[in-house]
């Protein structure tokens, strides 16, 4: 991947139903962020909207979808997380090919075949296989006889020998992934925290920087409650640091082990 600076490796989650909230947002803080991520629920909400609107309510709410799409500008990041069967998935891609998109989500458990045919019609956009983050590591068992590390892993190899770009995953599975060499092409994204969120994974983001994670996800619940945080600005200017010494890291590391080697 390209050299990126500390702000371009940074993903918005657009998971909000106040528009003029999400509008004023990526306007306020477009600086920082690499994309914006909108996912299938924003999407199902304002066509929902736009549907079952009245002729009076209904340029109202074609004009808020236009003016998101107009703020979000190349920035996109469609986390649709497709699915289905090969045939199904082809014609998604291509649908979703004519919007542009930066990048697109299939779902790491669509099937290598599926994954492809993602990635043969993705256009110029990036695709990224998308892990669930919701199941514990019991329900990963109960459901796949294995540990979440294992499938995981599974899903990686199937991503790259498909052709795809990248990963979203949980911060643990993250690391587990980066650990491996065989995936040191495959771009990662995970969500973020920071450190005075008690709630949160245990991984700052300079941690996952430095581990070689590429992305990271910022959405709820920082964004949801500013105040907790010393203010949504602030919070972004935190994170931006943490990854910038979280590159130094990186690079730290490199160098040393260049220098055992040697």
């Amino acid at each position: 991947m390209e050299a990126l600076s500390p702000h371009e490796r940074l993903i918005l989650d657009l998971d909000f139903a106040d528009m003029d909230f999400a509008i004023t947002l990526i306007k306020k803080f477009s600086w920082y962020i690499n994309s914006t991520m909108i996912n299938s629920a924003t999407i199902y909400s304002k066509v929902s909207g736009v549907l079952s609107s009245s002729r009076e309510d209904l340029y109202q709410r074609l004009s808020e979808v236009w003016n998101l799409k107009k703020v979000i500008g190349q920035k996109l990041f469609l986390d649709l997380k497709l699915n289905g069967c090969p045939s199904d998935v082809e014609k998604l891609a291509k649908d979703i090919s004519r919007l542009n998109p930066k990048m697109f989500s299939v779902s790491a458990l669509a099937g290598k075949e599926s994954i492809r045919k993602a990635v043969a019609n993705r256009g110029k956009s990036r695709v990224f296989g998308s892990l669930e983050t919701c199941l514990d590591r019991n329900e990963y068992f109960s459901l796949f006889g294995t540990s979440s590390d294992a499938i995981s892993l599974r899903c990686a190899r199937m991503l790259v020998d498909a052709g795809a770009d990248g990963i979203m995953c949980s911060c643990q599975d993250a690391c587990v992934i980066r650990q491996h060499d065989q995936f040191s092409e495959l771009l990662i994204a995970c969500p973020a925290t920071i450190a005075s969120k008690p709630e949160g994974p245990g991984i700052n983001p300079r941690e996952l920087i430095g581990m070689g994670i590429d992305f990271l996800i910022v959405g709820k619940p920082i964004i949801t409650d500013p105040a907790e945080i010393m203010g949504l600005e602030e919070c972004f200017q935190i994170i931006t640091k943490e990854i910038a010494l979280g590159l130094n890291d990186r690079k730290y590391f490199r160098e040393k082990q260049h220098v055992t080697q040697g």
